[in-house]
């Protein structure tokens, strides 16, 4: 069975949603699997952990995938996200079938395809529409080409050449850019059209919907009737453009089509059949009361397509019961998964409630994977996958079947369903990624029965929290359990240094995390510090180790009496130390530099040493991390920029 991968980088708007059922829709009698991952932003810190499921993109290369379908339009309409770190993102795919949505990879290769809109055919038959039906012969433009959004452009030369082709004048005082948003274009057309006099020209044309909306705003502050003095023609048809007064002419693209067309093309590339490099969807004018083709006092559902043909349309205000009803079982789901979840502190007790959760959603089975130990991220790292997972839980409620740790174990980058009951089940899946905080655990793999993505992409979400505290919850017994079985000496072993006094490496690895836990849970401010004794080896080849120890020593003395009893030090290697400061912010960190140098200095005097103590010192504050270990990587890095700087004075 062939397996085709769906990478965009949200569920939750309109795009996706007509998009994805395009796809279910094609699916329906296929015997194919898809998998829809969101993939959000590469290194993204907008939603602050967001960055997470980014690690979808390295998961779907693997060999189980036999093609993938990009929503390039989406990707590219992103500000956060260059067009070059995308390109190379995808031409880690180049190796199988690449079906680009909108937008036209600029890539080499034959694997590469695309299904695009006839953007140009839209523009000539609106701009037409508007001089031959309206006699419209001044027409402006409602840009959005300050997003660098390659459909923007595109959207903007086809306008451009659309007038060309009529016949009609570009005149670059009637372009207006609006960033593709209400707001923006209602600001910057509003600058430009203060009043009934600016108004000199007969229609516009707009990018989107949502600018035309922010426009029309405006016009009728300024008292211009709307499409008695101006005629408004929009693009996409969303929902905005039927429930607006009055109702607005637009493009519809045909979204849903876009999502069974790509399928399609990628369903006949992974069966050899030969398709064309490019297909194009082709896009349905729907002529309104903005344009005046229907009437104002008109209150049907109409639209004129570009032959003039009154057409209905489904009403999206009789839709409003349907969505009620669906919002309230979404919110029934969501009371009882989160029911179902709060008592499932373990691992296994999760999986006794999972069968039950995904009978009361749109799921027929699921599987979670985790790699043998947590994998920590933060937003400026990628994911190298491991060779070797396990699949810890799975459930299928069409077969009856639940397995708790079965003993299977699969390399993530050579498949992803890791038994052949559930790779061998047709339909659409939804990937996510199993994360909390910086710690990814895993992923899993939903198979999904409706087209409520949005809904799933919040129910995964709870689901994978609720995985990821069961984990640590576990994790944490199992330690419990592991160390209550040690023999008594280890039991017994002390975390102090015998030489200084301090906590050792593993007292001050236990007690700085704690209170480190302590400190964030209360918002406090505080500073880790790792230092390194400047100069041991020399001191112990010089003068012997006896010497070195009593430098050591007196160095953590120094350290007892510069931080305060609440403070965490220890002694985490041969010449190194580590401080937990509590209280302490940025700003006083050089000023704790200089009292360690001064103290160093006058307590070698005072204890007659023949040479100077010094140490280097590296700090990072609790904006680095939320772990210990993270944090003194930080500072270490620092610590030998210092000891660096050190060097070459000497």
């Amino acid at each position: 069975m062939k397996t085709i991968a769906v990478i965009l980088p949200n569920l939750v708007m309109e795009y996706s949603y007509d998009f994805l059922r395009g796809i279910s829709s094609f699916a329906k009698d296929k015997d194919v699997k898809f998998i829809i991952a969101q993939t959000k932003i590469p290194h993204s810190t907008i939603c602050i952990f967001d960055y997470q499921y980014w690690t979808s993109m390295e998961f779907l290369r693997s060999d189980e995938i036999d093609a993938i379908i990009v929503a390039t339009g989406i990707y590219c309409g992103t500000p956060e996200l260059e067009y070059d770190n995308f390109i190379n993102a995808v031409k880690k795919f180049s190796s199988k079938p690449v079906v680009s949505i909108s937008i036209e990879l600029e890539l080499e290769g034959d694997n590469f395809h695309s299904v695009l809109i006839d953007c140009k055919k839209s523009f000539r038959q609106t701009v037409e529409h508007l001089k031959n039906v309206h006699n419209c012969k001044k027409i402006g433009f409602l840009s959005a080409n300050s997003t660098n959004s390659r459909e923007a452009f595109e959207r903007f030369d086809a306008f451009k050449e659309a007038l060309a082709d009529n016949g009609l004048e570009f005149d670059p005082e009637l372009v207006w850019d609006g960033g593709f948003t209400d707001f923006n274009a209602e600001k910057v057309f509003g600058e430009k059209i203060k009043s009934r006099k600016d108004v000199t020209f007969d229609a516009i044309v707009s990018a989107n919907d949502m600018m035309a909306i922010g426009c029309m705003r405006v016009l009728e502050k300024i008292g211009i009737r709307v499409p008695g003095e101006l005629k408004i023609i929009g693009f996409d048809d969303s929902p905005v453009a039927t429930l607006s007064k009055p109702k607005l002419s637009t493009v519809n693209q045909q979204i849903m089509n876009q999502g069974y067309e790509a399928a399609e093309m990628a369903w006949d590339l992974v069966c050899d059949v030969s398709v064309p490099k490019v297909h194009y969807t082709q896009l349905s004018a729907k002529y309104r009361q903005t344009c005046g083709c229907v009437s104002m006092t008109n209150q049907l559902c109409e639209y004129k397509d570009f032959r003039g043909v009154t057409c209905g349309e489904v009403d999206r205000n009789s839709t409003n019961l349907f969505k009620f009803v669906n919002d309230l079982d979404y919110k029934n789901n969501l009371i009882t998964i989160m029911d179902m979840l709060r008592g499932a502190n373990t691992l296994r007790q999760l999986f006794y409630n999972l069968k039950f959760i995904i009978r009361e959603i749109d799921f027929s089975s699921i599987s979670l994977n985790f790699y043998r130990e947590p994998i920590f991220l933060d937003s400026t790292d990628d994911i190298t996958l491991p060779k070797e997972m396990e699949m810890y839980m799975f459930s299928d409620r069409d077969n009856d079947k639940d397995y708790f740790r079965p003993g299977i174990f699969f390399n993530p980058r050579e498949k992803l369903f890791a038994t052949n009951e559930f790779s061998d089940n047709p339909g659409v899946y939804v990937f996510q990624p199993i994360f909390c905080g910086e710690s990814n655990y895993g992923f899993m793999i939903c198979r999904v029965t409706g087209t409520e993505f949005a809904n799933y992409n919040v129910y995964l979400k709870i689901i994978s929290t609720a995985v990821s505290q069961a984990f640590e919850y576990t994790e944490r017994i199992n330690e419990t359990e592991q160390l209550e079985n040690e023999n008594a000496k280890l039991m017994q072993e002390t975390k102090l240094d015998e030489l200084t006094g301090i906590r050792n490496r593993r007292g001050f690895y236990e007690a700085g995390q704690q209170t480190l836990d302590i400190m964030q849970e209360k918002s406090s401010a505080g500073i880790v510090f790792f230092m390194d004794v400047d100069n041991l080896k020399t001191i112990n080849d010089t003068y012997g180790h006896d010497m070195g120890d009593r430098a050591l020593r007196l160095q953590a003395k120094v350290l007892k009496e510069i931080f305060g009893a609440s403070d965490v030090i220890g002694r985490i290697g041969g010449d190194e130390f580590g401080v937990v400061a509590l209280g302490l912010l940025k700003e006083q960190v050089e000023e704790v530099k200089q009292k360690i140098e001064e103290a160093d200095k006058k307590a070698a005097e005072k204890e007659g040493l023949p040479f100077t103590l010094s140490i280097s010192v590296g700090a990072a504050d609790l904006e680095a991390s939320t772990v210990l270990k993270k944090l003194l990587t930080v500072a270490d890095k620092e610590m030998y920029i210092e000891k660096r700087k050190k060097h070459g004075k000497q």
